[in-house]
């Protein structure tokens, strides 16, 4: 472990230390969720495009998919394994727009981006978007680590976050259920975080019911055909 965390230190100081002024602007820019708004349009558009009949569906996909892979980066990872972020541990680093939370494993922004980037790539089945989209997810990691706040492999831990869950979402999503059907399991599973959560249970415990509950409506729903 201690070796991991050397490579993954040295990793780090190598990408953060080739920053300069200019580039700096252009990072922050790339880390700034207000930047790709318009390429989430065209993706929203292209969706709906290529399935207007379960584009509500798909919509509320992207928004259980977002919702599960920034949640659980933070509840799953985050406040779990309480890694400190480099800019609050290491010295002579640059920290170039602030420096965030006090724990960076795994990247948020790495497992929402990842997340998207693989769900529609899995939507749409072109190479192009994959290669694309995969490239931008990639961009969105580095910028992380330029800026100071994130480890490489915090970075590699929220990808496969966002996989994970992405690839999840997807496989309920191809059940072929119907989108009421689909929203009331929305439903189920934000009110069952919200509200039923254990108050001295472990921060997965609220995660698991949700995912648990969404599955087993799903699987009531199939039997019923």
């Amino acid at each position: 472990m201690e070796y991991l965390q050397k490579i993954d230190e040295y990793l780090f100081r190598l990408i953060n230390s080739t920053g300069w002024k200019q580039m700096d602007e252009v990072m922050i820019l790339i880390s700034s969720k207000w930047l790709w708004i318009p390429l989430y349009i065209f993706i929203l558009y292209t969706l709906y495009k290529n399935f207007q009949k379960d584009f509500i569906k798909i919509l509320f996909s992207i928004a259980i998919l977002i919702f599960f892979a920034d949640f659980g980066s933070v509840k799953l990872f985050k406040e779990i394994f309480e890694r400190a972020r480099p800019c609050h541990l290491l010295d002579g680093i640059r920290v170039v727009d602030g420096c965030g939370g006090p724990f960076g494993f795994i990247s948020s922004h790495a497992a929402n981006s990842f997340a998207i980037a693989f769900f529609v790539s899995l939507l749409l089945k072109r190479y192009w978007w994959f290669v694309n989209l995969f490239s931008w997810a990639v961009l969105i990691g580095f910028s992380r680590i330029y800026l100071g706040v994130h480890y490489p492999f915090d970075i590699v831990g929220g990808m496969f976050w966002g996989l994970f869950v992405s690839l999840l979402v997807y496989k309920i999503y191809e059940m072929k259920i119907k989108t009421l059907d689909f929203v009331w399991i929305v439903w189920i599973s934000l009110v069952c975080i919200w509200n039923f959560g254990w108050p001295d249970a472990p921060p997965i415990a609220d995660v698991l019911i949700a995912i648990i509950l969404s599955l087993v409506v799903v699987l009531i729903k199939k039997s019923k055909k």
